[in-house]
C-alpha cells in the first residue's frame, strides 16, 4: 500500500505538475511562433517563384508574337493579331471595341503587355493594363511598383520631352543592362522579326533614364 504523503510533499507535487504545464504552454506557444515564422518565409518564397516563373512565361509568349510578325496594317503583316489583344478574353477583353483595320484606331501598347502576360488575371488586364494612366492609378502605390529593372518587369517609358507623371508607353522588359534595358512592345517603331523596322510588336532598346515606372505583378495578380 502506498505510503500517504505529507501536507509539504503534496505541495511539491502540485507545484511541479505546474512548472511542467507552464513548460508545455510555452514550448506550444513556441511552436506557434516557430510555424507562423515558417508561413511568412514560405509566402515570401512563393511571391518570388511566381514572380519569376509568370515573368518568364511573359517574355517566352511575347518572343512568340514578336516572331509572328505583327504589324499595322500598312507594313502587309499580321495586323489581325492587333484586334486578339485588344477585343479578345486573352488581352484585354474590350469585345465592344470595333475590329481593329487600321494604325491608330487604338492605342493598343498595353493590350499587348497583357496578352503576354496572359496568366494576369482577368480583370487585372481589363482594367488596369490598358493604360499608362490606369497602371499608375492601380499600381503606383503598391508593392508592385520597383525601383530597379529585372527581366518580366512591366516598364513605363517616356518617349517625349514631356516627363508627366504616368508615363507615355507601356514595355515589356525582356533584359536588364547598365544604362538600357532591352524590350518587347507594341504599338511602337522597331525592329521587326524579319530584320526590318516596322511598326507594330517590335524589339528595341530604352534608356534607363527614359523609364517613368516599373511596376511587378504580385502573386494575387496571377489566375
Amino acid at each position: 500500500m502506498r505510503d500517504k504523503m505529507t501536507k509539504k510533499q503534496l505541495e511539491q507535487a502540485f507545484n511541479d505538475q505546474l512548472e511542467e504545464m507552464r513548460r508545455l504552454k510555452r514550448y506550444v506557444l513556441q511552436s506557434e511562433l516557430n510555424t507562423e515564422s515558417y508561413d511568412i518565409t514560405d509566402r515570401v518564397n512563393d511571391q518570388a517563384t511566381t514572380q519569376i516563373l509568370e515573368a518568364q512565361a511573359a517574355i517566352e509568349r511575347a518572343e512568340d508574337q514578336w516572331a509572328l510578325n505583327v504589324t499595322e496594317p500598312q507594313f502587309n503583316g499580321n495586323y489581325q493579331q492587333i484586334d486578339t489583344y485588344i477585343r479578345s478574353v486573352q488581352g484585354l477583353g474590350w469585345s465592344w471595341e470595333k475590329p481593329y483595320t487600321k494604325d491608330g484606331q487604338f492605342e493598343w501598347c498595353g493590350a499587348a503587355c497583357a496578352f503576354f502576360y496572359q496568366a494576369l488575371r482577368a480583370n487585372v488586364r481589363k482594367k488596369t493594363l490598358p493604360s499608362c494612366y490606369r497602371l499608375y492609378r492601380d499600381w503606383a502605390n503598391t508593392s508592385r511598383r520597383v525601383s530597379t529593372p529585372q527581366k518580366g518587369d512591366i516598364c513605363v517609358v517616356w518617349t517625349g520631352k514631356d516627363r508627366n507623371k504616368y508615363g507615355h508607353h507601356i514595355t515589356l522588359c525582356v533584359d536588364v543592362n547598365s544604362d538600357h534595358i532591352d524590350t518587347i512592345e507594341g504599338n511602337a517603331k522597331g525592329l521587326g522579326c524579319e530584320g526590318q523596322t516596322v511598326i507594330g510588336v517590335i524589339k528595341r532598346s530604352r534608356n534607363i533614364e527614359d523609364i517613368a515606372h516599373i511596376y511587378r505583378p504580385l502573386r494575387e495578380d496571377f489566375s
